[in-house]
């Protein structure tokens, strides 16, 4: 089971998947399930969203994002 802004914030990233599918992939990972993952990435909040250009993380934020916000933060990244 997800915590409550876990799924607050998915709702906002499926959001962002559909006004930004032409420039951008949305992954979500279940922490639980994917340990190694929470590890190498340093994930000790929930949620958190790691932004990634070229397979490197350029920028992370933890806790909720309205989906406005999230698409300011992402179009900034890709200019």
């Amino acid at each position: 089971v997800w915590c409550g802004p876990c799924v607050l914030m998915g709702r906002e990233l499926s959001q962002l998947s559909e006004t930004m599918e032409d420039k951008i992939s949305v992954v979500k990972i279940d922490t639980e399930k994917y340990p190694k993952i929470t590890e190498r990435f340093d994930v000790y909040a929930l949620p958190t969203c790691i932004l990634f250009k070229d397979g490197e993380p350029i920028e992370r934020v933890e806790g909720v994002m309205k989906h406005d916000e999230l698409k300011a933060l992402v179009e900034s990244k890709l200019a």
